[in-house]
């Protein structure tokens, strides 16, 4: 099982029809079932094959793609199917988006940091002066 999420995003100048697009994918991929989960987001999914599910995005001038954590060999083949037929359909160029472990709040700031931090709850005053 892969377990980091990846994310990309195919840019593109023309408009996308996302139904159109659900409707030949739909007639490509055997077993496909697509769920709505945002106005224009969806969640394709392989019946029995797909673990996660492929998340794409709809914007007027780009289309994010995220494959999630604990996706199978099935979710990853879907991905790079959905990618490169949304690139094709959209006539858009496609990169990765890292998640680099430089930036925050992964980075290194704290690292020679010898100091101990403690988080104290706040604790209402009421239960202090019984």
């Amino acid at each position: 099982m892969y377990k980091r999420l990846e994310n990309y995003s195919i840019e593109h100048e023309a408009k996308i029809d996302f139904h159109e697009f659900n409707k030949r994918i739909l007639r490509t991929i055997e077993n496909l079932s697509i769920t709505e989960v945002v106005s224009n987001g969806y969640l394709y999914e392989v019946n029995g094959k797909t673990n996660r599910g492929i998340a794409v995005t709809y914007f007027s001038n780009k289309i994010e793609i995220s494959i999630f954590p604990l996706s199978n060999k099935y979710d990853y083949k879907l991905g790079d199917v959905l990618l490169n037929y949304l690139a094709f359909y959209s006539n858009g160029t496609f990169s990765v988006v890292a998640k680099s472990k430089n930036s925050p709040p992964y980075d290194d700031r704290m690292k020679n940091d010898s100091k101990g931090y403690f988080i104290f709850p706040k604790v209402l005053e009421s239960k202090i002066n019984m």
